[in-house]
């Protein structure tokens, strides 16, 4: 997560300097991509958050987590698309150059990478949920069988000496604590290289791939390449907002990009409203499963899509809106589903799985909907949605 928050922010530090320096070539842009082709981009970043979401919660509490991290990212575009509506304003229509100054989009872009370095460094812990660990945590009833004055062994990693029972604890904390600061961060240093080595080691991918291929009782291997598939498609919709729906508005009804960026926050507030109070409904009162929420998720996208696409109005558009605002749920059971199939030991693998699949998905959808797009736009506008 470190890495990936890096990188986006050296991709905006380059945005940046392209747009100061305007008269260049649009080529140099594609300078931006090259931090995250060489950390794995959103690829990286995603499947860190979902294996760490996964592997700190337990079997309880995961549906609850992947809501939450489902908000967030679901909440994230809205508001950046009102920042950044609300910092471009209408443009300059009587300039020859730059319509709009982007240079301060990236700014508050290049802050909010750095706001996420020193959050990951700071706050997140690595710590795997007790819940669902098969040790024994308990703390045992048997008192320890140590006779006053009588000479005890104190290990350590450095040296193993005898000390008294009084001595043993207090000079073994002094001992330890002078080497505490150089060995952490040797420690940590010798983890992280090891760590970026294993990225280019071709196992992976083999292993990647019979984690995908095992089979699995009660249908698991067969489970998974369904919810994969389903994950693709949900997203392939979800990107119709990304890729079409501005150029919808803009061509039917003249919306600026203030007015448009004020209703799609709007809509992701209220969406993050709603979804804060019928989650816990739900999940632990009505005793919702993953595939109903995941099913509950799929109508609501459905109705959204539906209005949205036949009732070519303003308030078709503003319905549509509402109708979806349960369409995360479709993602969180997901999710929260394949994070029981498998076991714990394949979190890590399986959310990589996930995360290629939802970094590959918007290329195939930017093809997929500029083609129509631009071939429908004067016939029947809403056919794409």
């Amino acid at each position: 997560m470190i890495v990936g928050a890096i990188a986006a922010a050296l991709e905006s530090i380059i945005l940046i300097i392209n747009a100061s320096l305007f008269y260049l070539s649009g080529y140099y842009v594609l300078l931006s991509f090259i931090p995250s082709a060489f950390t794995g981009g959103i690829v990286a970043t995603l499947m860190a958050i979902y294996a760490y979401c996964s592997a700190t919660s337990d079997k309880y509490t995961r549906s609850t987590r992947f809501a939450i991290v489902e908000i967030c990212f679901w909440i994230a575009q809205p508001i950046g698309s009102f920042i950044g509506g609300q910092i471009l304003g209408d443009g300059d229509q009587n300039t020859k150059y730059q319509l709009y100054n982007y240079i301060p989009v990236f700014v508050v872009s290049l802050c909010a990478h750095i706001a996420a370095i020193i959050w990951a460094i700071l706050v997140i812990d690595e710590q795997q949920s007790l819940l669902d660990s098969p040790i024994d945590i308990r703390p045992s009833s048997q008192p320890l069988e140590i006779e006053p004055g009588v000479p005890v062994t104190c290990i350590n990693s450095d040296r193993e000496e005898i000390l008294t029972p009084d001595e043993s604890i207090n000079e073994s904390f002094a001992m330890n604590s002078s080497f505490i600061s150089f060995n952490g961060i040797s420690q940590r240093s010798r983890q992280i290289w090891n760590g970026f080595l294993n990225i280019f080691h071709f196992d992976h991918v083999g292993k990647l791939w019979r984690t995908l291929t095992r089979q699995r009782s009660h249908w698991g291997r067969e489970q998974i390449w369904i919810l994969f598939f389903s994950t693709a498609f949900l997203l392939l919709v979800y990107l119709n907002t990304t890729f079409v729906l501005w150029s919808y508005v803009e061509k039917l009804f003249s919306w600026p990009p203030k007015f448009y960026s004020n209703i799609t926050s709007i809509t992701a507030i209220g969406t993050l409203i709603l979804m804060g109070l019928v989650l816990p409904i739900f999940v632990h009162i009505l005793q919702f499963n993953d595939l109903r929420l995941a099913l509950l998720g799929v109508l609501s996208l459905m109705g959204q899509c539906i209005l949205r696409g036949s009732w070519q109005h303003k308030t078709g558009l503003y319905l549509s809106f509402i109708a979806g605002t349960l369409s995360p749920l479709s993602v969180i059971g997901i999710r929260s589903r394949l994070s029981k199939i498998i076991h714990d030991d394949e979190r890590g693998k399986l959310f990589a799985l996930l995360a290629i699949v939802e970094a590959v998905t918007p290329g195939i959808a930017s093809l997929f909907y500029s083609i129509i797009f631009t071939s429908t736009i004067d016939v029947y506008p809403g056919l794409i949605l």
